[in-house]
């Protein structure tokens, strides 16, 4: 057993011991929705879901980590007779990310064995594995790590970040084995083109994961330059094919995330915003306390502290710059600052992308970019005393670890983390968005309204708080109120499919029929695999005498949501008022096997299966009905009718 193994494994023991709690949360509404609980790719899985992922990564940019999320919704459906589309189970997407970040932890501390030894430390390598485990032990328990590891969508972060760090690990040995005497490279050829093959497969990976990964070449770089000692140019030919590839990337990413990004900075002004984001993780990385998935420091809201701010920042660099100037091994201090920068370079703010409408910063974007403190800790570590070591690891441990855990469990539900968020950014509009959601699902209306109303005055232009302030007016039964503010949700995002479904809605209740399927066609037309436009349109289809065209709709509905109760209800209806009885009745069992408490289908049921001739049959479902809604008197005359009608068709009946 090589010496290093006990220290990995211990490693990965205490990184899965402290986020193991992370593996009972729930799915948050943080896009968990969106990416993996109701995205219809995933519900359910299928080859056909699996392979669209593949033919549209161009755009999506991630069908990597959308296989992987695949393979886990396999795993983590509840039990058949829940139906044929039952709810997917958090429980494997964050035990998996336990396991992802775990493995990435070991390979952290690969890494930087590896970076220690090839910078030429004069240190036995017991005490290179120490200073590697230290290391190691900062990336794995620093409480910024916990966004990616406790949200399941974090997934992303975590796949891109551990083939990064495999990718790296195997580039930075065929870089090291480069520099070894000519007789011993000749005789280790074969193993130096598997370490480059390794590593030039974990990078596709890594860009398949999340295109973030365009910063892995120029990390691999300053390593093979500062650590190992390769020359710039023979490390810059090593790369030619990853530079490549991550040009590709780049490309692909700007043309998907351009049309999508609603907070683009004048160029002049994005190095201010590069210079704030990168000080604001630096004081993350020394003061990690009070973190938030929304920390709301857009590029309007950080441009209003003005010159001063920018100038303190400045001279706080410039301090930090000649200090490592007068350090011992400055090149490994320049190779960490230039990883920590370098991983956190496509999301500084210098190209706009989506999420800066929100935040610029966000703790999961220092997944990888730890490395770069993990290799300071390293260093840092490496020249200790043993008794030192032992009582500042023990102290650094278990200070982690605490911090680490109180993060963790600000992610275990939807109204715990936007209760948090809401408490570290009071402008937080995404926040009481949110809340406002879990009120209206709980049925507390007047505190939806109030927390969608704060969202509206943090930012007047978010659609998706006039969609929700929509939905509100239509539950009080105010269609006109409801569909203005559809309407305004949709002149500030025309492109919001779900806006025009319900405003189609909204003109169905008022009668107008044609303006309704305008909107749900325009719905369609954003979005081919949604239901409910498929859904509400049959409806209206029917409603105008277009009962073809309703059926195939309604079939789209339950192609595209297998466990679509309604949809199948509503298809039954048409085919027994269209003379297609026999054909109906499995429709019906459908729904009531989706949903049993299903009353309207159930007493549907009940009626063809009596026009039918099948009484007992019929009486049966009555019998249900009644059970469930002893009052219904519906059911009651039809059971009543059944029964005469089996007893006249009884022999001596009448």
């Amino acid at each position: 057993m090589h010496r290093s193994t006990p220290i990995a494994a211990m490693l990965f023991v205490l990184t899965v011991a402290v986020f193991w709690p992370a593996a009972d949360h729930e799915f948050v509404a943080w896009d968990d929705e969106m990416n993996i609980s109701a995205n219809p790719l995933l519900n359910p899985v299928s080859a056909r879901s699996v392979a669209a992922m593949w033919r549209h990564w161009r755009t999506d940019l991630y069908p990597l980590t959308q296989t992987w999320w695949a393979l886990l919704a396999r795993a983590g459906r509840a039990a058949p007779e829940a139906g044929p589309c039952p709810p997917l189970d958090p429980w494997p997407f964050h035990f998996s990310n336990v396991i992802l970040h775990a493995l990435a932890v070991v390979c952290v501390f690969a890494l930087l064995r590896r970076l220690l030894a090839a910078c030429g430390a004069d240190t036995p390598a017991r005490s290179r594995n120490w200073a590697a485990a230290t290391g190691a032990v900062l990336f794995a328990l620093h409480p910024v790590q916990a966004e990616s590891v406790a949200w399941a969508t974090g997934a992303k972060e975590l796949l891109w970040g551990l083939f990064s760090l495999l990718a790296l690990l195997q580039y930075v040995h065929y870089a090291a084995r480069a520099e070894l005497p000519a007789r011993e490279r000749r005789a280790g050829r074969g193993l130096r083109a598997c370490a480059y093959a390794g590593g030039l497969l974990c990078f596709l990976c890594a860009l398949l994961a999340k295109p973030t990964a365009v910063a892995v070449p120029f990390v691999a770089w300053v390593l093979a330059r500062l650590c190992v000692g390769r020359g710039a140019w023979r490390a810059a030919r090593d790369l030619l094919p990853w530079f490549v590839l991550s040009g590709v990337w780049m490309i692909l990413a700007f043309a998907s995330q351009q049309p999508h990004v609603t907070a683009a900075t004048r160029l002049a002004a994005r190095p201010l915003i590069v210079l704030d984001t990168v000080a604001f993780y630096v004081y993350r990385l020394l003061a990690p306390v009070w973190l938030s998935p929304d920390y709301g420091r857009t590029p309007a809201r950080v441009l209003q502290l003005g010159p001063a701010y920018f100038a303190a920042i400045l001279l706080g660099l410039v301090a930090l710059g000649l200090l490592v100037r007068r350090r011992e091994h400055r090149h490994l201090w320049l190779a960490a600052g230039a990883v920590f920068v370098l991983c956190l370079a496509p999301v500084t703010g210098l190209v706009p992308f989506v999420f800066q409408a929100h935040s610029t910063v966000a703790d999961r974007y220092l997944y990888l970019a730890m490395l770069g403190p993990a290799l300071l800790a390293a260093r840092g570590a490496l020249h200790l005393k043993r008794r030192t070591a032992a009582l500042g690891y023990a102290f650094g441990c278990g200070a982690l670890s605490v911090l680490c855990s109180l993060q963790l469990h600000v992610w275990r539900d939807t109204r715990t983390l936007f209760e948090h968020a809401l408490h570290v950014n009071p402008a937080s509009y995404a926040a009481l968005n949110n809340l406002g959601t879990l009120s209206l699902d709980d049925g507390r209306t007047a505190e939806a309204l109030g927390f969608y109303r704060r969202a509206l005055r943090a930012r007047p232009d978010f659609s998706k708080t006039h969609y929700n302030l929509g939905l509100v007016f239509a539950r009080a039964g105010a269609a006109d109120r409801a569909l203005s503010h559809y309407s305004a949700a949709l002149r500030l995002n025309p492109r919001y499919a779900a806006a025009h479904n319900r405003a189609g809605v909204a003109l169905a209740e008022r009668g107008e029929l044609h303006a309704a399927t305008n909107h749900y066609h325009h719905a369609l037309a954003l979005a081919d695999d949604y239901a409910e436009p498929h859904f509400n349109l049959a409806n209206a289809l029917r409603r105008l005498g277009a009962t073809e065209q309703a059926l195939h709709h309604l079939r789209e509905a339950i192609r595209i949501r297998p466990d679509y109760a309604e949809a199948y209800y509503n298809l039954a209806n048409v085919l027994a008022q269209t003379s297609n009885t026999v054909q109906s009745i499995p429709f019906y069992r459908q729904a009531i096997q989706i949903r049993p408490g299903y009353v309207e289908a159930r007493f549907n049921l009940g009626s063809a299966l009596a026009a039918l001739g099948r009484l007992d049959e019929a009486m049966q479902q009555y019998s249900e009905v009644l059970r469930m809604a002893p009052g219904d008197s519906d059911a009651w005359q039809a059971l009543e009718r059944v029964r005469r009608a089996k007893a006249a068709a009884e022999p001596g009946g009448r």
